[in-house]
């Protein structure tokens, strides 16, 4: 279990998430764009941020939560662009929500419910029409990475067990296990893992120490692909 005193930050900035997330994405520079892939189950919805880069880039699959794909995940992609790498965030409650949609119109609280229904089977497919997306974008050199956070760990590992060619996986606040695939895994744990707490502007101390550190940490193993 968490920290109760850490509990209390995550709490804190989830309420307020929304607001900073979202200015720092509408400030963005980078060209953002949404997708949305069919296949043999439910529509996936996808976040697309693209590099300010001239050669080809490796691509990142961003895994959410179990609060679905928050602002908070997007600003993440958003930073990877910013990195130099093309960053897909997709949305596997797409289709779930009261109107159709995703994450979005869920309820605060009611979208790690639903998460937590996903048919392991359907999360795979998903996580596999993304990928077939990423190997045919133009701007893309062919390699594709892995991130997760928390429960999207647990489910980055799965992914790379039935996907081959993943040539790393980094692992936020991952439960364990370990992927049966040939990719490279990097495990953030501890303070560094949460780096949502120490990602708002108001973070200071070790929790900011923790995720700038996160990042530089990041970067330079992004620079191995």
């Amino acid at each position: 279990m968490l920290p109760y005193a850490l509990c209390l930050m995550l709490f804190g900035i989830s309420a307020f998430a929304q607001d900073w997330t979202r200015e720092r994405l509408d400030k963005s520079s980078r060209h953002q764009e949404w997708v949305y892939l069919k296949h043999s189950g439910p529509t996936v919805d996808a976040f697309v941020v693209y590099p300010e880069v001239s050669q080809k880039t490796p691509v990142i699959l961003v895994i959410h939560e179990n609060q679905g794909l928050t602002e908070w995940v997007e600003s993440v992609a958003d930073a990877l662009a910013e990195a130099g790498y093309i960053a897909i965030a997709p949305d596997l409650l797409s289709g779930m929500g009261l109107k159709g949609g995703g994450t979005s119109e869920f309820a605060p609280g009611a979208a790690a419910q639903a998460v937590g229904k996903l048919p392991p089977d359907q999360i795979i497919a998903d996580l596999e029409t993304i990928a077939d997306y990423a190997r045919k974008i133009p701007a893309a050199n062919g390699k594709i990475a892995v991130a997760g956070f928390g429960w999207g760990a647990e489910q980055a590992l799965r992914f790379a067990a039935a996907r081959s060619e993943v040539s790393a996986l980094y692992l936020f606040n991952a439960a364990g296990g370990a992927a049966k695939g040939s990719a490279r895994i990097f495990n953030f744990s501890g303070p560094e893992g949460f780096m949502r707490v120490g990602d708002a502007p108001g973070a200071w101390g070790p929790a900011k120490n923790a995720r700038d550190e996160a990042w530089e940490r990041w970067k330079k193993v992004l620079a191995e692909l």
